[in-house]
């Protein structure tokens, strides 16, 4: 009888250990949906904030669930926020040599990028009521290319693309009429776009005197992004708001 206990004793320890494992998994997520006032909210645990809710910039809701989803698949992909060289113009110098750049498009598929602030923070810790917040200005979406790809580069990737290029889009001037933080909160908006990518290989040929050309330089797998249009031409993503923890 006390081996039987003995033994049920570790048995419950044991249990307890997996859950505790277990919890703590799934409070190292990034994001973690869960209910709060008996309102389906998503935790960020890196950024330390809780969206509410998320929607397009043409008004129509998305989901937190999906939008959880769409944040996890942008964790592994951010821009460099570098601006492209002027590196391979030296080809062009000799006038005696002509070159061409060529771009072939291998890959291309559609992402919503992480988000970035878009307002102010709302600051209605001391207010009497709720507070509204409003995107008043838009946001502008540019075009952006992966590391190394040069001026001379870029309109051989956007002619070459299989699909039509933007280089910049604008969302409406004035998006949330009905959103607001809650009294005692603090809160602001978030912008996550959409891009379409296409991803392939550059060569640069070089034509000598004589017609005899060669490829001098090759660049595999560069990318260039172009920001998607929604239906009604504005820059397309999600648009969500934010409470500080």
């Amino acid at each position: 009888m006390k081996i039987k206990s003995i033994a049920m004793f570790i048995l419950a320890i044991v249990l307890l250990s997996v859950n505790a494992i277990g919890a703590a998994a799934t409070s190292n997520e990034t994001y973690e949906l869960r209910y709060m006032d008996g309102q389906q909210v998503l935790k960020d645990n890196v950024n330390n904030i809780t969206y509410l809710k998320a929607f397009t910039p043409d008004g129509k809701e998305v989901s937190l669930s999906e939008y959880k989803v769409l944040l996890e698949s942008s964790e592994n992909h951010s821009f460099s926020n570098t601006s492209p060289s002027n590196a391979d113009e030296d080809l062009n110098l000799n006038p005696l040599v002509v070159s061409t750049i060529k771009y072939e498009e291998t890959q291309k598929w559609t992402e919503v990028m992480p988000p970035r602030v878009a307002t102010p923070v709302t600051d209605c810790r001391n207010s009497a009521d709720k507070c509204p917040i409003r995107l008043e200005q838009g946001i502008t979406t540019t075009e952006e290319f992966s590391v190394g790809v040069t001026t001379m580069e870029i309109p051989e990737i956007r002619a070459a693309a299989s699909f039509t290029w933007s280089k910049s889009l604008a969302s409406t001037t004035t998006i949330g009429t009905d959103l607001f933080v809650a009294k005692g909160k603090q809160g602001y908006l978030t912008w996550a776009p959409k891009y379409t990518f296409s991803k392939g290989n550059l060569k640069h040929y070089v034509t000598l005197p004589g017609g005899i050309a060669s490829v001098v330089k090759e660049k595999k797998g560069v990318w260039g992004a172009s920001p998607v249009k929604t239906a009604t031409g504005h820059a397309d993503g999600v648009i969500a708001l934010a409470i500080k923890n």
